[in-house]
């Protein structure tokens, strides 16, 4: 889908809904958000789009600063890189979920 594909009226509620689904945890959807209304970012146009377009690109820019080197560390490198006590210190698969409540 691109923004052109999008009905005029419909993309000033389209946009920060995808931005605050972003806040919610689903970065994927800022970058779907940025992604859809690039050309927005790129010229001037709604002030709206452009405002929650720009939101999503500056949280996604944050999150994926935070989580690929996370992320890349410990797939790639595992505990020969950060050392076993702190692998196991931030290994989220090795969190006890039963204790949580979040399996059976």
């Amino acid at each position: 889908m691109t923004p052109d594909a999008c009905c005029d009226a419909d993309i000033p509620c389209f946009v920060p809904a995808l931005f605050l689904g972003g806040c919610v945890l689903l970065p994927w959807l800022w970058f779907a958000n940025v992604w859809l209304f690039w050309p927005h970012l790129q010229r001037q146009g709604d002030p709206v789009v452009r405002k929650y377009a720009q939101g999503s690109a500056v949280g996604l820019v944050i999150v994926s600063a935070i989580f690929l080197p996370w992320m890349l560390t410990f797939s790639i490198g595992g505990p020969g890189v950060v050392g076993q006590d702190v692998f196991q210190k931030w290994n989220v698969a090795g969190l006890d979920l039963q204790s949580w409540g979040l399996l059976m």
